[in-house]
């Protein structure tokens, strides 16, 4: 048959046919051409490569010596629907993270472009896309959610053979979490390098799939497998402790120039240009010596920088010329790419550097604090931009390529400026990064241990080493684990002592071995193995931020909290099974887990109500007084892009385990929301500052709202969010001894709903509160007056009616199934939104005389002590929301509002509290702070104290100095209630006294922005109380 030229269609069809996809031409049969997928490939279920396949020339193919013998496979790769979609995902999701911010082809061509010819890479690429599609849907990746991906990383690795085996390739089979996603491109780039051959006489490199470094039309080139091992050598050499790869980073780049250009055509262009000057340094240098048996021989050759100087000097000339040239034209992404380029230059730069200087004049890294200085600015521009997340908080950031955690590391564990190590730990544990093999929590962990070592032993003398008295660190090699948990860092000191020890989530374990020979050491048979501490063992022995903790909810690891990182925050902990299915409307069960949960974002937020009105106008803006603040805070602030989700029932502890008591007091809040809305993640409740300020435990959680919590169903339990309450607060009883809390010091404090939550709590479990005191914040079992039973069985089935499922006829079991089975957006959205609906849902607490009774004054609450009060004009935040919303109310509503919504019950529920004897306080809130105010008319509103009482003002602005001091104060008499009920406020300052209502000793804090008590008699308020009504003023706005 006559020879086809090259790159012209093949019109007969026979086997040996050089056109068409690569596929098709393994299958031996004739490919059609459609693109881009031909119609062979996808009627039988295969993937098409979308590309012409060209035929080496058999000159080419003659005399190859292969390097490694490459494995047979199979190149059919039969697509399911779930690969597929798995398969797209990462094509339009995770291909743009992994290409970090250099705007790539190298994973969005290279990568994908191979995983049509490479089964193993088509495998591991579906695994990386089901595995982040899960993570995107959910906070905890369940097992059974990880088995599709683990059957993908099961037949990748099967068609994987890996070049390092010889060298102890180790736990391919516990491989989990993102240090897999690495894994596999790693392996897979190995493998497409093991598969070169080298052409003896020619002096060629070619690939049996991939083309050679002389055919043009190859369809990967050389230089391009070369980069994507250059990129991956480091984190092989990690995961396997030795460099015997970087010899080979220059294998396939020997058409680059040995000379650095002027300048360069983009950043990725700079970047690989970057890579490429590195590697020929370091190849350079690790190249074997010439050696001799004389005795004049050198015993060690002395290193050459010169080279290294003078390609030092010629890149930094050019990229500046480039940024000088560009940067008025740089996207977001360049910008960021740039910054992470220019702190790789630096790190390698003084590595290199110091590295080779002469032991007669050894540099330091300290003497470099100019350029160290400048790696710190640059890592905090970017953490900037990339980790800010949204008002859940700090995303997760993950990427394959080169990052900022690496350099972070070296700077941190070489530097010996503990202000500069301080600084990097910090920005390491801003947010959880994942650069390959790279986590920035675990490194931030490796760092403290190694400040840790030279603090309690390298200083001095240690009883459980014979190591002299002065030792330094002289060479640092991490082993990362596989499973992202842990690994170890093993410390060559001089003075032949070698100190390894575990980097793990856990308590600290420290081992000293003597000699410098390596030691195996299993995870699992460190502890105990040496009764060895660091100098300071009773400070050691403080759980570290973000320790592991062990609950009843499983293995729970935090984080330390983005705003303050000596606070260890625990999100998006499960406290109840997810209520759906044959939970949904029904009373929660307990949660039970036994794996290892990663508690750094928070959990799903709760379905609510849907909004009853649409975004204000300008002219409504303009008309309802609001302050730019006001307006921050009512739509964006309090109302945070969350996922919602009927699995929702989770919590979140923050911690400041490592100071301050060893048990500490817990405050447990319960957000407000009218029972229809609201979710522990709005950023005004983050417990960290308080935690950190005033050495408590702060804990929050989600309940169930509207119908979903509150469903009214005559058949079943009606009050179920506050069952949810319960469940919440006995796990908190069961487990906050773990986080360093004290179980029999829990205080339970909410705010408007969650006030008036607590308060349904305090008498429905009057005899077992599990809380020493509780803390209301306007709002008391007055404040929503609760539905008698028809009323909300009338409202569930006018529900029931509209979604089709029946009514009060219908057969009950038939009616709740066909409930449980209605899409949650349809059951919500058939909520009326009009009258007293759109103020006061249809849907809350129902009287069924066990949890929620129809006269209180007949109940008696649990005896404990009592801190309540109210805000001095709550209305300010409701005539706000109606006049953004075109809606206006007279004065007197908005008066008479107050009065019976907060004031009259707050002083109802204080008596209440003296009829039985418990330590009772009450106060009223006037504080009104530019930062925080939502209104010329706002005043007081309702929730402005939460800012202040969470320090969380810093999120509308700065402080006034007033402010500052107030702060202090109010969060000072909360927590020294909480952590004495009974005579911390009898303490607190000049002293507050007990409630009296025949006495001056109603507490106005903030009267006049001013701190401390200023007291009044409570008459002052509550002298029109008797002709208060809330259920009377709203039939008569609503009728």
């Amino acid at each position: 048959m006559p020879k086809v030229a090259k790159g012209r269609r093949q019109r007969a069809y026979h086997p040996k046919t050089r056109t068409g996809c690569l596929t098709c031409k393994k299958r031996r049969i004739k490919c059609d051409e459609v693109r881009p997928a031909c119609l062979r490939c996808t009627s039988s279920g295969r993937v098409c490569d979308n590309s012409y396949y060209v035929q080496p020339p058999c000159s080419m193919r003659s005399d190859m010596v292969s390097v490694v013998a490459g494995p047979s496979f199979d190149l059919h790769v039969h697509v399911s629907p779930e690969s597929r979609r798995s398969f797209v995902f990462f094509m339009q999701r995770t291909c743009p993270q992994q290409a970090g911010f250099f705007g790539s082809d190298f994973w969005e061509r290279l990568v994908l472009q191979t995983a049509y010819h490479e089964p193993a890479i088509h495998y591991a690429i579906v695994a990386i896309g089901s595995l982040h599609e899960l993570l995107e849907r959910r906070t905890v990746i369940k097992d059974a959610d990880k088995v599709f991906a683990f059957e993908q990383y099961s037949l990748a690795m099967r068609d994987l053979l890996l070049p390092i085996t010889q060298t102890g390739e180790r736990g391919v089979d516990s491989i989990q979490g993102h240090h897999a996603l690495a894994g596999a491109h790693i392996r897979s780039g190995a493998k497409l390098l093991r598969e070169i051959s080298y052409h003896q006489s020619k002096g060629i490199t070619q690939h049996q799939v991939l083309g050679s470094k002389r055919d043009r039309d190859c369809y990967v080139s050389l230089d391009a497998i070369s980069r994507m091992y250059a990129r991956m050598c480091p984190d092989i050499n990690l995961i396997n402790g030795s460099n015997k790869f970087e010899l080979r980073e220059r294998l396939c780049s020997d058409t680059t120039s040995d000379d650095v250009p002027l300048t360069f055509d983009s950043v990725e262009d700079a970047k690989n240009i970057f890579e490429y000057y590195r590697a020929l340094f370091i190849s350079s240098q690790a190249a074997p010596q010439s050696s001799s048996n004389s005795v004049d021989s050198p015993a060690v050759a002395k290193p050459d920088t010169r080279l290294f100087e003078t390609l030092m000097s010629k890149y930094s000339l050019a990229l500046q010329a480039y940024i000088e040239s560009k940067s008025p034209y740089f996207t977001p992404m360049e910008d960021i790419a740039m910054a992470v380029l220019q702190l790789h230059v630096l790190g390698s730069y003084l590595s290199i550097y110091i590295e080779l200087s002469p032991p007669d004049k050894k540099a330091s890294w300290e003497d470099f604090m100019p350029q160290i200085k400048k790696m710190v600015q640059l890592s905090e521009k970017v953490l900037s931009t990339t980790s800010p997340g949204n008002n859940r908080g700090p995303k997760t950031f993950f990427c394959l390529d080169m990052g900022i955690v690496l350099p972070l590391y070296t700077l941190g564990s070489q530097c010996g400026d503990p202000t500069i190590r301080r600084k990097v730990i910090a920005l390491l544990r801003l947010t959880s990064r994942q650069e390959a093999f790279w986590n920035s929590f675990l490194v931030a962990e490796a760092i403290e241990r190694i400040m840790e070592a030279e603090e309690n032993v390298l200083g001095g003398r240690n009883e459980c080493t014979d190591g002299p008295d002065q030792v330094r660190l002289v060479s640092i090699e991490p082993f990362l684990g596989l499973d992202g948990n842990g690994g170890w860092l093993r410390h060559i000191l001089r003075g032949e002592l070698t100190l390894s020890f575990l980097v793990a989530r856990t308590d600290p374990v420290v081992l000293f071995v003597a000699r410098m020979d390596p030691v195996p050491l299993s995870l699992a048979a460190l502890p105990g193995q040496s009764d060895c501490r660091p100098a300071n063992s009773a400070q050691s022995e403080r759980a570290p931020v973000g320790q592991i903790v062990e609950t009843s909810s499983g293995s729970v690891a935090g984080r330390p909290a983005a705003t303050d990182p000596e606070v260890s925050e625990y999100l998006g902990i499960p406290y109840a099974k997810p209520p759906i299915g044959d939970l949904r409307f029904a009373a929660p069960l307990k949660y039970a887990g036994f794996s290892r949960l990663n508690a750094s974002t928070f959990g799903n937020s709760c379905p609510l109500k849907p909004s009853s009105g649409t975004a204000p106008t300008p002219a409504e803006i303009a008309a309802s007084n609001i302050t730019e603040v006001g307006l921050e805070l009512i739509t964006t602030i309090s109302s945070p892009e969350v996922v919602y989700s009927e699995d929702c029932l989770y919590l979140n502890v923050w911690s400041r385990p490592q100071s301050g008591e060893p048990q500490k007091a817990v405050m447990v809040f319960i957000h407000g929301g009218g029972f229809t809305s609201g979710t522990s993640s709005i950023p005004i409740f983050n417990g960290a500052a308080l935690a950190h300020r005033e050495d408590v435990i702060v804990v929050n959680f989600n309940y169930r709202l509207s119908i979903l919590g509150w469903p009214g169903n005559p058949t079943t339990q009606n009050n179920v969010a506050l069952l949810d309450q319960r469940l919440a607060m006995e796990w908190i009883r069961d487990n906050i001894s773990n986080f360093g809390g004290d179980p029999t010091r829990i205080t339970l404090f909410g705010q408007s709903a969650g006030a008036a939550s607590t308060d349904f709590y305090s008498y429905a479990w009057s005899s077992d509160p599990i809380a020493a005191g509780i803390i209301l914040e306007s709002g008391t079992t007055g404040l929503y007056p609760a539905n008698s039973e028809s009323v909300s069985a009338a409202a569930w089935y006018n529900i029931s009616v509209a979604l089709g499922c029946g009514d009060a006829s219908t057969n009950s079991t038939t009616l709740l199934a066909c409930m449980r089975n209605v899409e949650v957006d349809s059951l919500l959205g058939a909520i009326p939104q009009t009258g007293v609906n759109a103020l006061l849902s249809a849907f809350g607490p129902t009287v069924d005389n066990t949890l929620i009774f129809s006269n209180y004054s007949q109940q008696t609450p649990a005896s404990i002590p009592l801190l309540a009060g109210n805000n001095d004009y709550e209305s300010g935040l409701f005539r706000t929301e109606f006049a953004l919303s075109g809606e206006t109310l007279p004065d007197s509503v908005w008066d008479a509002y107050d009065l019976a919504g907060f004031n009259c019950p707050a002083g109802i529920r204080a008596n209440a509290s003296l009829a039985v004897k418990n330590p009772t306080w009450r106060y009223r809130y006037f504080s009104v702070f530019p930062n925080i105010n939502i209104s010329a008319e706002g005043g007081a509103w309702h929730g402005a104290e939460l800012q202040l009482l969470f320090g969380t003002t810093y999120l509308t602005g700065n402080d006034t100095a007033e402010e500052i001091d107030f702060e202090k104060y109010l969060q000072g008499a909360w927590t020294a209630f909480a952590k004495d009920p009974v005579n911390g406020l009898k303490t607190y300052e000049s002293g507050w006294p007990l409630y009296n209502p025949a006495k001056k000793t109603l507490i106005r804090l903030g009267y006049g922005n001013a701190v401390g008590t200023n007291l009044a008699s409570p008459i002052l308020y509550d002298a029109s109380c008797a002709n208060a009504s809330l259920s009377n003023l709203i039939t008569s706005i609503f009728g």
